[in-house]
């Protein structure tokens, strides 16, 4: 789905929600469940990245829009439902995106593929960071084969949803680059 905001003051499309996930992953779904509510609840554009193959498709979904809210699940060994919010900032090292997301995890579970940590930072070396992108995480239990979310994880879905209202009510505030 295309972005359908105004236009920001960089000729980009205002705020754009991605959710990010396997709908068939168990809790790695949460990030195309709780970006699909927001953008509801929001009235914004959403692109729902369900399985995709690679963090370059990642990075032509942004290309556009001023503000990006990025929700996907998250693997840093934390209790699930934990909700982690990060903004991520041109001169920031990418461990911090692995820090919240987890390590060694790629966008559709592919080895050769990017994850979001990857494509942040490519997006960032090629000058494609969006001028401001706010990621939201959602801690996860379990990623096996299945639609259920946990019930930690689904719970959490809301809190994510109002983190994302918040950030959408911010949208010009903070700069990524």
């Amino acid at each position: 789905m295309g972005p359908r905001a105004g236009r920001g003051e960089k000729g980009g499309t205002g705020v754009l929600v991605i959710g990010v996930g396997n709908r068939y992953g168990g809790d790695d779904r949460a990030g195309l469940a709780a970006a699909d509510r927001l953008g509801e609840a929001a009235g914004a554009p959403v692109a729902l990245l369900d399985n995709i193959a690679g963090g370059t498709d990642l990075i032509d979904v942004w290309a556009d829009a001023d503000t990006v809210i990025l929700i996907d699940a998250a693997r840093s060994g934390g209790a699930a439902g934990t909700i982690h919010r990060l903004e991520v900032r041109a001169d920031d090292p990418a461990r911090q995106v692995v820090r919240v997301l987890g390590a060694g995890r790629t966008l559709g579970g592919s080895t050769h593929g990017l994850g979001v940590a990857e494509a942040v930072a490519l997006a960032r070396t090629l000058g494609r960071l969006p001028r401001r992108l706010v990621i939201v995480g959602i801690e996860g239990a379990r990623f096996d084969a299945g639609e259920a979310l946990s019930p930690a994880v689904e719970q959490a879905l809301d809190e994510a949803v109002r983190l994302g209202l918040e950030e959408i009510a911010r949208g010009g505030e903070g700069r990524c680059v």
